[in-house]
């Protein structure tokens, strides 16, 4: 992570590189971790306006385990 805790995926939504959010998720990245700041990635993707990535993100949370209810943080 980053000095503001953002993970790769938050930085790859961020600048709007769709093949980077794609081949992350599908790595396995978490979608739900939230920043330093309580950002997650999907906050930093809605900057960018990019369609594809909000679908990314989407499809990755409706796959991934949301059993305790609540987003996971970063930990330094």
């Amino acid at each position: 992570p980053t000095p503001l805790l953002r993970t790769a995926l938050m930085l790859a939504c961020e600048n709007g590189s769709v093949e980077t959010v794609e081949a992350l998720i599908n790595a396995g990245a978490r979608v739900a971790l939230v920043d330093s700041m309580g950002h997650d990635a999907a906050h930093y993707g809605l900057s960018t306006g990019n369609a594809l990535i909000q679908h990314f993100l989407q499809e990755a949370a409706q796959r991934q385990s949301w059993a305790s209810g609540k987003a996971a943080v970063c930990s330094p």
